[in-house]
């Protein structure tokens, strides 16, 4: 087997000491990976066309454009004056967070038509406008394909759900052979039969990360070597949904919802 890679990034990392309390970490990575085949998923292992590796080359299944992390730790300044009491209570508090952000990454759609004939059903669909993506994951859509049995006839039927891009540019129909006399059988204007779809590999994107874990913590001093502290975690604590990028499962493209 052969294959080529190619990967470019910036990275920048700032740093803040300990003063006055704060410290913290900030690091950024502007990203894009460039292959043939990830190599670590069933459909991205192999070439859709043995004979045009070229067709597959596009964003890694891994890539990630924007990736910023932020860990702050903050040592509330409370309690550092005033009675024994208010010291006790308001002091010893500290903050620290792990806030991720990172864009979503790369995906392929499947058309499960065997347009190319070879069997491997690594085939995709035709686009045939613009694909629109959905702004608000949690709401549930309604799509079935045209009247016209070409656009949205990646969808088997009626189907409501969690769509992350509007199907309705999407085509799957088989059509005749280029060049040939059209087959009543088959669908006029849709993915011409020995051919491998016109969508690219890797070209639309998942939902990305947002997620914040924050703990709070305050230590109790009772002698110079003996302290307790109480900590409390919060993971994913603005409980933000994270979405995965859509699956190929039961038969269906894109599991749940396109």
């Amino acid at each position: 087997s052969e294959g080529n890679s190619s990967s470019n990034e910036f990275q920048l990392t700032v740093d803040k000491r300990l003063s006055h309390g704060l410290q913290f970490r900030a690091a950024y990575t502007l990203a894009k990976t460039i292959d043939g085949q990830s190599g670590f998923r069933a459909r991205s292992s192999i070439y859709s066309d043995p004979t045009n590796p070229g067709a597959d080359r596009g964003l890694a299944d891994f890539d990630a454009t924007h990736r910023l992390v932020f860990s702050p730790i903050w040592q509330i300044p409370l309690g550092n004056h005033g009675s024994r009491f208010a010291q006790e209570v308001l002091g010893g508090w500290s903050v620290a967070t792990i806030a991720s952000f990172q864009s979503g990454n790369p995906f392929t759609l499947f058309s499960e038509n065997n347009s190319s004939e070879l069997n491997n059903y690594l085939d995709r669909p035709n686009v045939v406008g613009p694909i629109q993506r959905t702004s608000n994951l949690r709401q549930q859509q309604t799509f079935a394909p045209d009247p016209n049995l070409v656009n949205g006839s990646c969808l088997p039927g009626s189907e409501t759900g969690h769509f992350l891009i509007n199907p309705m540019n999407l085509v799957c129909a088989v059509a005749s052979p280029i060049g040939q006399t059209p087959d009543p059988l088959l669908t006029p204007g849709g993915v011409p039969l020995f051919t491998h779809g016109n969508m690219g590999r890797n070209v639309l994107r998942g939902p990305g990360i947002n997620n914040w874990d924050i703990s709070i913590a305050k230590d109790f001093k009772f002698t110079e070597s003996r302290s307790l502290e109480f900590r409390s975690e919060f993971f994913n604590a603005f409980n933000h949904v994270q979405f995965y990028s859509p699956t190929y499962q039961d038969g269906t493209v894109g599991g749940d919802a396109l």
